[in-house]
């Protein structure tokens, strides 16, 4: 079964993550911020990792953003962004990171992963934080 757009509350998007990353390791260091209902883990041989956090609760996200934006793991500071705040078309700048979303694919990705298990555009995180379509 799919993810509705209404998770985008729940939805926190993670860059910047290293290669020995698991869901295992984002799972348990979420998991101090609320309840977490699921980890995914999105690779491609071309370009670095990425992670979508789904939360049980809306409440948690903001608070998760705030406390583990920029935490090191395997010597790389993680980059959280709400997916709350995805726009189509428009550029944006908050705590975390600048982000451009072109049509949503981004969010979409994360909202519908289950249902679309080939990933046809990957968003790329540079080294600033920035996720560009390619």
């Amino acid at each position: 079964m799919g993810r509705s757009f209404y998770d985008l509350d729940r939805t926190i998007l993670v860059g910047n993550i290293h290669s020995c990353v698991t869901e295992e390791i984002l799972f348990e260091l979420f998991l101090q911020a609320g309840p977490v209902d699921e980890v995914r883990i999105f690779r491609d041989a071309q370009q670095a990792p990425y992670g979508c956090v789904y939360y049980k609760h809306a409440e948690a996200v903001p608070y998760a953003v705030e406390l583990l934006n920029g935490i090191w793991l395997y010597g790389q500071p993680i980059k959280l962004q709400w997916t709350r705040y995805l726009e189509h078309g428009h550029y944006h700048r908050n705590e975390a990171f600048a982000y451009h979303t072109g049509s949503r694919l981004i969010a979409d990705r994360c909202v519908h992963y289950k249902n679309t298990q080939t990933l046809l555009f990957m968003p790329e995180f540079d080294v600033m934080g920035i996720i560009v379509i390619i």
